[in-house]
């Protein structure tokens, strides 16, 4: 398991998902499912915001 955080919450990556863009670059975009593990609730976020958490290791 990765667990990240941003400081106040503690997440852990529930799942990851690719799906192919059928645009004129025909590029790849990737969501990350993630997971409070206080709360249990979940969320899915782009690369970008997946950028904005620490890993803790």
């Amino acid at each position: 398991m990765r667990y990240l955080t941003d400081g106040t919450h503690l997440y852990e990556i529930a799942a990851q998902r690719t799906v192919q863009n059928f645009g004129l670059l025909r590029g790849m975009i990737r969501y990350v499912i993630i997971r409070d593990c206080v709360s249990e609730a979940t969320a899915t976020i782009d690369e970008l915001q997946l950028a904005a958490l620490s890993e803790i290791r």
